[in-house]
């Protein structure tokens, strides 16, 4: 972070799934049922934020888990079917509300700027009653496109703020690297889908939780 305080920025973007919403425990169930109708073995929490990234495909690939296309096809509609049919048993880390709502009475805006398909982005949000802390919602257009990059800065340019004013707050390398690709701030938090280890050698601020977090607005 090049500013002192969170509360220094014109705007703050952030990443949903495993940042905001605690649900890294769900994917790894999701990801346990795929493998477990090809035939391959579970893996525990350290290994999944071990192999965790983007594209999803590396995942498989570190699993030894098909990658064709075809295949990548059904597992990720499997996926897809199963998480959404339980992300209603996820809730928000610990703290994120606060935080929240400390931005939203100091009138700093805030977006979503996700992996996550945007129609599932805003059935999510809107049942989790948040949308009035988001004046954007940033999502993919389909469960197969998985990266960020593409969409990156099309949806900070539209924030109307300077690059130098935004900051990102993430859970993952591919969060730090579509920020800084753009020269924008980014902040990890290291209780999602990857773990501390990978998150500090990318030069960025990177905080255990959200209690850490709240410290620094």
């Amino acid at each position: 972070m090049r500013k002192e305080r969170i509360r220094d920025y014109r705007h703050v973007s952030w990443d949903w799934n495993g940042t905001l919403l605690n649900d890294t425990w769900l994917c790894l169930e999701c990801l346990n049922a795929v493998a477990a109708q090809g035939g391959y073995p579970p893996i525990d929490l350290p290994r999944y934020r071990a192999v965790y990234g983007f594209p999803v495909q590396s995942i498989y690939e570190a699993l030894n888990m098909p990658t064709d296309p075809e295949s990548f096809r059904i597992s990720s509609i499997a996926y897809m079917d199963a998480y959404e049919s339980r992300r209603s048993e996820c809730g928000l880390h610990a703290g994120a509300k606060e935080i929240l709502d400390r931005l939203h009475a100091a009138q700093i805006p805030q977006s979503i700027f996700s992996a996550y398909p945007q129609d599932f982005l805003e059935a999510i949000v809107r049942e989790y009653q948040l949308g009035h802390f988001f004046g954007q919602l940033s999502g993919n257009d389909s469960i197969f496109t998985n990266s960020k990059a593409h969409r990156a800065r099309a949806h900070f340019s539209s924030l109307g703020v300077s690059f130098d004013d935004i900051l990102y707050c993430g859970d993952t390398t591919h969060d730090a690297e579509v920020a800084q690709s753009l020269g924008i701030d980014c902040v990890l938090v290291a209780s999602g889908h990857q773990a501390r280890e990978r998150l500090e050698p990318l030069g960025v601020k990177v905080v255990a939780d959200f209690a850490e977090l709240i410290r620094l607005f």
